[in-house]
């Protein structure tokens, strides 16, 4: 499977689900990594705008997974 987003402000984050708090703890770094309420100067479409384009920076645009199926 090959994902690939050309938006600018949207990236991919994969992680295993087996342990609830693993998605809590990546989306509260990510929280503490880009400040909402920072006073960022590019504000043209809405005030996500920017730190999406912030939290793009420690993710991924592409992802590639290589899927085997054991017979």
């Amino acid at each position: 499977m090959n994902f690939f987003i050309q938006h600018t402000n949207v990236s991919l984050l994969m992680n295993e689900n087996a342990v609830p708090d693993v998605r809590v703890d990546a989306e509260t770094i990510l929280n503490k990594l880009v400040q909402k309420n920072n006073a960022y100067k590019h504000l043209d479409e809405s005030k996500d705008y920017m730190p999406a384009h912030e939290n793009v920076q420690y993710t991924v645009h592409q992802l590639i997974l290589l899927l085997h199926q054991n017979s």
